[in-house]
């Protein structure tokens, strides 16, 4: 049975919460940092004063609490202004900070500046970011459906040749699986984004994005932003800058004015082309998505967050793990300078470098990278931090896929230790590890140790996501797999019937997570058709078989290797079921597709030929 395991999670791009610490009263007559502490802007609600955060600076001995009025002073003890300071942590139960770089970075102390610190409560953004999450699904799947409804009429009316169709047919259905590499990113970003700081005509577009709203907004950027001229005004802007930085002290003040000024542009080019990227990779639309968000990343090199994420695209998306890590080593280089090696950014590249090393199969240098980033986790947070579980986790799929088994238990159960302390032992945010331990078991063949925790994943899914999700299909899957084994076929049928009405529901006909179950189906439903000699389990099978078929024709067209495995099981089936005439024309089918498909095997076809004689011999 064709299974989902667990993979490595590449992208911890989410906020990271910080240790409660005892308040104790400012020294008085002390140097003080001034702070304010604001709830997270939405549509609809402006953000306001949070009462009761603690915030602590690194090397400060007192935590302070913010006020009803939101403000905070840190006492700043023999430093002076100018001199650096950096936050250990910020915490409010039932919030987790909207910037998870705070954490670590240098600031330079000003009795005169107000830092503004932003926090969002983790109920609320998790319910946006799936909200998002689920108009992106939607508005992606109707520009599935078109671009592949477009691609046929093309074919059709012979205005392109089936190999160019089939090529595009192939390209397409890679961007739709790897969409959902990005779209729980992409959902977070707009889920975490202050409406308070954004422009009206922002607000609107990004609202228009949440809403999966996608053509209103590529319209309204498109009528006052050319993103072609972004990268260009910014270099020439820059440079001007320097030149007059450099040319005369006395303009330094002006100078500084109007850099920040660009730089205040710079972020809302920088958000315009976020958005576009957005809308066209919901679109599929891979070599535009590709130059809005390199063009982000080129807007300003040291910018280590851009760079982070352009990084991720060229990994999980473009499979391109060179360019990937070209992003990834700038995004280091970026955070070491601005936040010292430290610092939480600096971490979170090292960790992205690791999933660059994973994807490369260098998995000596990815568990290297692995460790540098939890090593700073640790000492900066200390081991009760979700951050820290997620990169023992991290480390158990590196260990995984090179078979070091035990090495891959170590990990997984350190990150259920902390993961248990932080949230208890029925915390729904434990599902992913029972999953990732299900996964383990069940390649060890401890059947009993997988099905346990693959249980244990479901009701936590289903507690998260409600019943209707891809997520909780996955363990439906899985499960069945589990009942495979043991040779209960009734149960792995039922089990994967599940998934495959949860996964059409959500995903559609043609996802190849549909596809797996159809197999699926197919395959127990032959094992019990010959262990129990009934014609109807051979009819069952026959049926899951033809649904593949054609599902593989939808997204492939015909000449495709699948499709020729697909007529070949429904043949044997055909064999099975004493239909001579129907297995005949399955395999001549089968010789058919596999003959025009690009990577056809002779020696396969030769096989399939042999087979079709002997049906045609003993239908004599």
């Amino acid at each position: 049975m064709h299974q989902t395991n667990f993979d490595l999670k590449a992208n911890i791009m989410k906020a990271i919460v910080a240790t409660l610490l005892m308040i104790l009263a400012l020294p008085a007559m002390a140097q003080v940092q001034n702070g304010y502490v604001k709830s997270l802007g939405r549509p609809g609600a402006k953000g306001a004063a949070l009462q009761g955060v603690t915030i602590r600076v690194r090397g400060v001995h007192n935590a302070v609490v913010s006020a009803p009025a939101g403000t905070f002073a840190i006492a700043m003890t023999g430093k002076k202004a100018g001199d650096a300071y950096a936050l250990q942590s910020v915490r409010k139960a039932g919030y987790e900070l909207v910037e998870q770089g705070m954490i670590g970075r240098n600031y330079a102390f000003s009795p005169s500046v107000t830092m503004q610190i932003v926090m969002v409560n983790s109920t609320q953004m998790q319910a946006d970011k799936q909200r998002i999450e689920n108009n992106a699904y939607k508005a992606a799947e109707k520009n599935y459906k078109g671009k592949m409804a477009a691609l046929q009429k093309q074919l059709n009316d012979k205005k392109i040749t089936a190999a160019n169709y089939q090529k595009q047919v192939d390209e397409l259905q890679k961007q739709f699986e790897k969409y959902e590499s990005l779209i729980g990113q992409m959902a977070e970003h707009y889920a975490k984004t202050d409406y308070d700081a954004l422009d009206e005509k922002n607000r609107q577009i990004n609202q228009m994005i949440e809403n999966g709203e996608l053509e209103r907004a590529e319209e309204m950027i498109n009528s006052m932003f050319d993103p072609t001229e972004a990268l260009k005004n910014a270099k020439a802007d820059m440079q001007r800058i320097d030149k007059q930085l450099a040319d005369a002290n006395a303009l330094m003040e002006e100078a500084e004015r109007q850099r920040q000024e660009i730089l205040k542009r710079q972020a809302k080019d920088a958000e315009y082309l976020y958005q576009l990227f957005t809308i066209a990779y919901s679109k599929f639309d891979i070599d535009k998505a590709r130059e809005y968000i390199t063009t982000r990343a080129e807007l300003d090199p040291d910018m280590a967050e851009w760079q982070v994420f352009t990084g991720l695209f060229y990994l999980e998306v473009m499979g391109d793990y060179d360019t990937a890590m070209k992003y990834n080593n700038r995004a280091l280089a970026a955070s070491q300078k601005q936040n010292g090696e430290e610092s939480m950014q600096t971490a979170l590249c090292y960790n992205n470098i690791a999933s660059s090393h994973y994807y490369k199969k260098e998995y000596q240098k990815a568990i290297n990278n692995f460790q540098k980033a939890l090593g700073i986790w640790e000492k900066s947070l200390g081991e009760d931090y979700d951050v820290v579980a997620i990169a023992y986790d991290n480390m158990a799929s590196v260990y995984k896929d090179t078979g070091k088994y035990d090495e891959a238990k170590k990990c997984l159960d350190k990150a259920f230790e902390i993961k248990k302390r932080l949230y208890g032992d029925n915390s729904p945010q434990l599902a992913t590890l029972y999953n990732n331990r299900g996964g383990l078991c069940d390649m060890q063949g401890d059947y009993e140790c997988a099905a346990e925790n693959y249980s244990k994943a479901f009701e936590m899914y289903k507690t998260i996501y409600g019943e209707q999700h891809p997520s909780v299909a996955n363990i439906y899957n899985n499960i069945g797999g589990i009942y495979g084994h043991y040779k209960d076929y009734d149960h792995a049928l039922a089990m994967f019937a599940k998934a495959l009405e949860i996964w059409t529901t959500t995903l559609g006909d043609n996802h190849p997570n549909t596809r797996t179950a159809l197999v699926n189906i197919g395959e127990v439903a032959m094992l019990k058709g010959d262990e129990l000699s009934k014609k109807e389990n051979y009819a069952a099978a026959l049926k899951s078989y033809t649904l593949a078929k054609q599902s593989y024709i939808n997204a492939f067209g015909e000449a495709n290797r699948l499709v020729g495995l697909a007529y070949e099981y429904m043949g044997l089936t055909n064999v099975y079921l004493h239909n001579p005439k129907e297995a005949e024309a399955n395999f001549v089918s089968a010789i058919e597709a596999h003959s025009k498909a690009p990577d056809g095997k002779a020696s396969h076809i030769a096989s399939l030929k042999e087979t079709l004689q002997v049906i045609r011999d003993n239908m004599k």
